[in-house]
């Protein structure tokens, strides 16, 4: 379900049930584009300039998006240039860690002392029909561990269209519990993009999928056994979003593992969980 921010207070207690209910919820103009969003844009945008005069790289255009794909076109190094850079903009940390949005992850997980996840924060960059970097189903969990309990805030900095290929999510799927997954064999460095939730195909057909179409200011937080995948980009413009996860030191399974982190820490799931995974 989408709530408006207006009166956001008012919605508070909606917008905790709606996640219970269905492991996620939409909220339409949580922050400020002027005030909250632009700043980071007009960051990218300096940094995307600054890649492009030290390569000798010419941009035409104001344009972040069509500055980054004149990057791209020349050499797919650069974006990840960009990638790396962008996630360390002080003006996205401060906004993910500000004190509106943690009373708004209090609210959501129904505990003090939150934390964000070690390795969990950055930005998200989909290229139009680009596949390799695409999170296939998967719930947060195995990747970061923490606690069970978790969030993800989802937020875009540009327009979402149906054909950039919005984030994928199979509504009331965090009632299921942590599902059992296995690694397959790949050469992508980052092992948590390797891993396959077993029986896939039943976990699909028993829930709806849905994929929320979303503008700069919105905030989508989706619970850590909620699974969901990467969509497919088939537009001329890259999808860009800031994705952060987040936990509490209060929640009981969390303090039972240490609050230990996942792949993304140099930790492996299965050393936490060993019988929920398997290896083929």
């Amino acid at each position: 379900m989408a709530i408006k921010n207006k009166n956001f207070i008012k919605y508070f207690s909606h917008i905790e049930r709606d996640y219970q209910i269905n492991g996620y919820v939409l909220i339409k103009g949580f922050f400020d584009f002027n005030a909250e969003i632009f700043p980071i844009i007009k960051r990218i945008e300096g940094i995307i300039k600054i890649i492009a005069q030290k390569e000798g790289v010419l941009l035409n255009s104001d344009d972040f998006k069509e500055n980054y794909m004149a990057l791209l076109r020349i050499n797919r190094k650069y974006g990840s240039i960009v990638y790396d850079a962008v996630k360390q903009l002080p003006e996205f940390i401060s906004l993910v860690s500000s004190s509106k949005t943690i009373n708004l992850i209090k609210t959501i997980l129904s505990y003090d002392n939150i934390a964000i996840a070690y390795g969990g924060l950055g930005m998200r960059i989909n290229n139009p029909n680009e596949t390799d970097y695409l999170a296939p189903w998967h719930q947060e969990y195995p990747a970061q561990l923490r606690s069970p309990k978790g969030v993800v805030l989802w937020s875009p900095l540009v327009n979402v269209s149906e054909k950039m290929g919005p984030v994928e999510i199979l509504e009331r799927s965090h009632l299921d519990g942590i599902n059992p997954v296995f690694v397959s064999k790949g050469s992508n460095a980052n092992k948590a993009y390797l891993l396959n939730l077993r029986n896939e195909d039943k976990i699909i057909a028993k829930h709806k999928k849905v994929a929320p179409i979303t503008e700069p200011g919105d905030v989508l937080l989706m619970d850590f056994l909620t699974v969901h995948r990467s969509g497919k980009n088939f537009s001329n413009h890259p999808l860009w979003s800031m994705q952060v996860r987040y936990f509490s030191f209060d929640e009981a399974e969390g303090k039972k593992i240490n609050w230990t982190g996942s792949y993304n820490s140099g930790h492996d799931f299965s050393s936490v969980y060993p019988h929920f995974i398997e290896e083929v």
